[in-house]
């Protein structure tokens, strides 16, 4: 595999298929994040929506509470009206013989109120009748029986607090008979409650059946009771409170356990009352319209546009975790804020390998590409430098045999062989010393630029030296000077700068030898704070497209090297990099009139 495109194509392979694993491997973490994100915010709204349910039904109570433990002659019209307590908007009676009565009309008026008869012509009596629970709230004789029953069986101690709960314990067992809960398979169609539907009314009398505790806590006469500790508990006393607080009349009447329910768009709460003269209903038109933002505002900081929801019994697929304890009404939340895990802990990590391994990757590519371009330069140098050596060392074979042998008898013929053997010496060495200064760069050595010295001693110096490689050439090198900077001094490394203009000319002698002008012009200028040593020939110049292959070491193959003057495409590289050291830099361009133009700029100071 030594063809660049197979290493390319082997290394694009790698890539891609560590790209396939990392990107498998990514969608798997992103997916599980994404699910644990949601699961967590899922559960985080189920918190939110518990507390918000709880706060809603806290503030609830009240409301309810009050109107269950209201006597039923606070649902019957007297001599004048009384006002609908807050959060109703109506207080009824209803008897199955269509006779609908409330207490914020008088008696004595004759016209039906306008709410009620709206309230009359859109209930069905009977239905709403039957819907209701049968069971009904403790007596006071349950309460007298439970309490002497309590008295005989535990002994108070002094100064301890009686408990005004005790008449509600033990009234299980009576609801049961009542509501004749087995067998199982007696159901409603039978007009008697089923099993199911007494167990939901445990679950909502219990919490209401607490408000009213409470209620029952605050009378007159509990009070007395805790007041004085040390005076066992009045079976008697406690009987006359749960005749204070259900009416004189609950003893003869059965009132039944409140039920909130949807009719049509309205809420009421509801309880069949037996009498000696049959089953009534009485019951609330709650305000819906002021009960709904008083408990989303409960709750406004939990959730976020939240909304309560009638559910008026005949949907099968309502959630019981979102519904109010006390109402018929389901929370609805905006779940389109659950976390989709973007911006997570392991999102950010992903991301961070997948930096990671594009760089590694760029990184690869970088390492290889600069491998492979060293290998194509060291390459491209050895079949240089071998075709470059091959010419003069195959000369210095045929001339010195020739010589030895003595098969050039003629003393002018023998010089010339000497001065051929002498400038192909010389070609050597300069290929040699600009080979070296390369490798002296490359290892990081730079010019010591610690002489002073003026322009015209550093061409006293070169001078010699550039006019013999162009008389070699058949050319003739002309040294101009402008008057400005003949005699400024500057500090430089003569050396570095004697290689430089060295290998400017020789490219000049090599490349433009068959021009019609054979001079090779050498000009010395000032510019600022910059000096300008410009070589400048009339050959055919440099062209555009190949400039940036003719500045890069070692860029001359041994084809070009054929078809060209000689060399290895190593000296304007080398200038390049020897000016780049000194400060300076080095510049090339066409001359409009023909032939090229090299200018070496180096520093004045």
């Amino acid at each position: 595999m030594k063809r660049p495109w197979q290493v390319w194509l082997m290394f694009m392979a790698c890539a891609l298929g560590a790209a396939a694993a990392m990107a498998w491997l990514t969608r798997q973490a992103l997916q599980a994040d994404r699910a644990r994100s949601v699961a967590e915010a899922e559960a985080e709204l189920e918190q939110r929506v518990s507390l918000a349910l709880w706060r809603m039904d806290t503030a609830l109570a009240p409301i309810i509470a009050a109107e269950v433990i209201r006597p039923p002659s606070a649902y019957r019209p007297g001599a004048a009206a009384v006002p609908p307590p807050p959060y109703v908007l109506l207080q009824f009676e209803a008897a199955p013989d269509s006779l609908w009565r409330t207490p914020q009309a008088p008696a004595t008026q004759s016209r039906e109120m306008p709410r009620l008869a709206e309230l009359r012509q859109s209930v069905d009596i009977l239905q709403l009748l039957a819907s209701l629970p049968n069971a009904p709230l403790p007596t006071a004789a349950d309460v007298h029986h439970n309490l002497a029953a309590n008295q005989a069986q535990t002994t108070v101690a002094p100064n301890a607090a009686p408990n005004p709960y005790q008449f509600f314990e033990g009234n299980t067992a009576n609801r049961s008979e009542q509501i004749n809960l087995p067998p199982q398979e007696q159901t409603a169609g039978k007009g008697k409650l089923s099993y199911s539907k007494a167990a939901d009314f445990e679950k909502r009398g219990e919490f209401y059946q607490s408000a009213a505790r409470q209620s029952l806590l605050n009378t007159q006469q509990v009070q007395q009771q805790v007041q004085q500790p040390a005076v066992p508990p009045n079976a008697d006393s406690l009987f006359q409170s749960a005749d204070d607080v259900f009416g004189s009349d609950a003893s003869v009447e059965q009132i039944g356990v409140s039920r909130p329910l949807w009719v049509g768009e309205r809420l009421l709460l509801a309880r069949r009352v037996e009498t000696s003269g049959g089953n009534v209903v009485q019951g609330s038109w709650l305000d819906w319209d002021e009960i709904e933002p008083r408990l989303l505002s409960e709750a406004s900081d939990l959730v976020s546009q939240a909304d309560l929801v009638p559910v008026n019994g005949k949907a099968t697929t309502t959630d019981p975790g979102r519904m109010l304890a006390g109402l018929p009404v389901r929370l609805v939340v905006n779940e389109s804020a659950v976390a989709s895990g973007v911006g997570t802990p392991l999102q950010w990590a992903l991301w961070t390998g997948w930096g990671a391994v594009l760089l590694a990757t760029l990184a690869a590519a970088a390492l290889l590409h600069g491998v492979m371009t060293l290998s194509e330069r060291r390459a491209a140098f050895v079949s240089s430098v071998t075709h470059e050596l091959r010419t003069p060392l195959t000369t210095f074979r045929i001339y010195a045999e020739m010589l030895a042998r003595g098969m050039v008898p003629d003393a002018a013929r023998r010089q010339d062989y000497f001065d051929t053997l002498q400038r192909e010496a010389e070609r050597l060495t300069l290929l040699v010393e600009n080979v070296l200064a390369y490798a002296r760069l490359e290892r990081g050595r730079k010019p010591q630029a610690s002489e002073r010295i003026t322009i015209d001693a550093l061409l006293d110096r070169v001078g010699s030296r550039l006019r013999q490689r162009a008389d070699q050439a058949e050319m003739q090198c002309d040294l101009q000077v402008d008057a400005s900077a003949g005699g400024h001094e500057f500090t430089t490394d003569l050396n570095v700068v004697e290689q430089i203009l060295f290998n400017l000319v020789d490219n000049a002698a090599k490349y433009a030898r068959a021009a019609a002008d054979p001079r090779i012009h050498v000009e010395v200028d000032r510019s600022g704070q910059w000096l300008q040593l410009a070589v400048r020939d009339h050959g055919p110049g440099i062209e555009r497209r190949p400039l940036s292959r003719r500045t890069r070491p070692f860029g001359k193959s041994a084809q070009e090297s054929a078809e060209s003057a000689p060399g290895v495409g190593l000296g304007l590289a080398l200038c390049g990099r020897l000016a780049r050291q000194l400060g300076g830099r080095l510049e090339i361009d066409t001359t409009p009139g023909g032939g090229a133009t090299v200018t070496l700029l180096l520093p004045a100071c």
